[in-house]
């Protein structure tokens, strides 16, 4: 693995709306990355970490790599018959579920080893989230109402640690990202930049936010009842409490995933990356503060991630388009910030 070093610059003049007092012009923040390499130029489109030693990333082709070493070394587990991949999660060191584009959920129990069909779908797994033994799923190309193939996207739950799925509420529209706060509370974005919630487990939904800027959303991460970040087409978007009050980050690429460890968040997208905020619900000064990273290492720029997921407070892993895996370390940067 070879070690590089990112620069951070916090952006004022190419941010439009930003508040300037909320970037610093000029300041430069490193941050120590590794570029690891794996026996693949597939897109990687999915990673999980159940905890700090063991990790799971997935992909086009059926890649599937482990780790059980936090990262150290990478096992090539891939399987030709289960592809393309949407996402890859456990809940565990070794129960772990796969969502398929081609219309299936395959479950693992031995830590990848082997893998199970739960159920076909008739539509195209996006996203999958559990809290405990609760599981939610977004699935696309269905009927809100009859789950029949259609152009919409529906909600699907599982209370059984993701054994069986029952089809609750969607939207007519596709859906690309999920976050899932509890057993109860799940809230997901759609093709028509708004975000859907549910507050009672799936049996009700509603819109939840009131104002449109311009952007598709892929990804959402939500704090409680208080705030929420989504992130999109050319924009880092920021939304905080009942109010819903908006503020765009616009960047010049697409966003594609977005994830915390605690009051640390990362985005992800092609071209960038964005890092903030690192105290989003308790000090109103540092809510805004995002800052964009450029590196001294050309190709790094030519980087397309497609998703994010810390594996401890510091370390915090991306994968993305031709093979691509970075670990970033945060030490240096919350330091810095």
């Amino acid at each position: 693995m070879k070690k590089h070093w990112i620069w951070c610059l916090l952006l004022v003049g190419l941010l439009s709306g930003c508040d300037k007092n909320k970037y610093i012009l000029g300041e430069f923040i490193t941050i120590q990355h590794e570029h690891i390499s794996l026996p693949t130029k597939e897109h990687l489109r999915s990673i999980s970490f159940p905890d700090e030693r063991h990790g799971y990333i997935a992909g086009d082709g059926g890649v599937i790599f482990k780790t059980t070493d936090g990262g150290i070394t990478w096992q090539d587990i891939s399987r030709s018959d289960v592809t393309p991949i949407n996402k890859i999660i456990f809940t565990s060191a070794q129960v772990g579920f796969i969502a398929l584009k081609q219309k299936a959920l395959l479950k693992t129990t031995d830590g990848g080893n082997s893998w199970i069909e739960v159920e076909p779908f008739s539509g195209n797994l996006r996203d999958i989230r559990f809290v405990g033994n609760t599981g939610y799923a977004i699935i696309n190309g269905v009927d809100r109402n009859t789950n029949q193939e259609d152009e919409g996207c529906a909600l699907l739950k599982s209370t059984d640690g993701g054994d069986s799925w029952s089809h609750m509420l969607g939207v007519s529209k596709p859906c690309w990202g999920m976050s899932v706060v509890d057993a109860d509370k799940v809230y997901f974005v759609s093709e028509d930049e708004v975000v859907f919630r549910t507050l009672d487990g799936g049996n009700t939904l509603e819109p939840w936010n009131d104002r449109k800027v311009g952007y598709n959303y892929n990804a959402i991460y939500v704090f409680g009842d208080k705030s929420y970040y989504t992130v999109g087409d050319l924009a880092i978007l920021n939304y905080y409490g009942s109010s819903l009050n908006t503020e765009a980050r616009k960047n010049f690429y697409a966003l594609y995933d977005i994830d915390f460890h605690s009051n640390r968040g990362i985005a992800v997208g092609k071209r960038s990356v964005f890092m903030g905020t690192y105290n989003p619900d308790n000090n109103e000064a540092n809510k805004q503060k995002w800052v964009q990273v450029f590196s001294s290492d050309a190709t790094t720029f030519l980087y397309t991630y497609l998703d994010v997921e810390f594996s401890n407070a510091n370390d915090v892993y991306a994968v993305g388009e031709e093979g691509i895996l970075t670990k970033f370390n945060y030490n240096s940067l919350w330091q810095g910030l």
